[in-house]
């Protein structure tokens, strides 16, 4: 079984690194409590008028606003891959790749960039990367099962249905990087996105999820 190729060093690994020893030694989680907003079927991250600007839990605005969104959008379809590995468990192990599903997602990914005016090829790069650390948390999720299956969960979700929810998150993800295309490009983008996730991954509680963070994030930056 395939595994996904490791991202390198980045200040977000130490960052990750960090919050997952000080969760092994015992400090409490930070509670998140985000706003939210539903526009038809799809629900976005609020974010207060002007650019630039994100929701702060002092009450006053913080920048990067729009990293932040799409952030928020990662973490949420990043979040379903629990979901997608117990469905494949229970479905007799089934293979972690699927390249007929991924070639799916991806065509459905490049059209609907398309008629959102995203380069089609940032946005393949943007979601194979999404694809990626999907695979890497269903991969550790398997390695835990199967080192102890006492923590398998029992309830088996359906898997078209919770690839339905990533459909969603998927939309949201567009949508977020169609709005952040100034600062995805900027040359502090790397920066910026490691100082908004300083305040996203203290919510994170899964630690597999919170290793595939640089995977999730290694492509949204479109600068080179």
């Amino acid at each position: 079984m395939s595994r996904p190729e490791r991202v390198g060093w980045t200040p977000l690994s130490a960052l990750v690194i960090g919050v997952l020893i000080a969760g092994c030694a015992g400090a409490p989680p930070v509670p998140a409590t985000p706003q939210a907003a539903t526009v038809g079927i799809t629900t976005f991250a609020v974010i207060p008028s002007g650019p630039g600007t994100a929701p702060d839990p002092g009450g006053t605005a913080v920048p990067g606003g729009s990293l932040t969104a799409v952030l928020d959008a990662v973490a949420a379809r990043l979040s379903v891959a629990d979901d997608v590995a117990r469905a494949k468990w229970a479905n007799g192990r089934q293979a972690i790749t699927d390249p007929d599903q991924e070639n799916r997602v991806l065509a459905a990914v490049r059209q609907q960039a398309t008629a959102l005016g995203i380069d089609p090829d940032v946005a393949e790069r943007v979601f194979r990367a999404q694809i990626d650390a999907s695979k890497q948390v269903q991969q550790a999720l398997y390695d835990r099962w199967s080192a102890d299956p006492a923590v398998l969960p029992v309830d088996v979700p359906d898997l078209t249905a919770v690839r339905g929810r990533i459909a969603t998150h998927s939309d949201e993800l567009l949508a977020a990087l169609r709005s952040a295309e100034p600062e995805l490009a900027e040359p502090t983008c790397r920066a910026d996105l490691d100082a908004a996730l300083d305040r996203l991954i203290t919510a994170i509680t899964e630690p597999a999820e919170l290793r595939a963070l640089p995977t999730a994030t290694a492509e949204l930056c479109t600068t080179r």
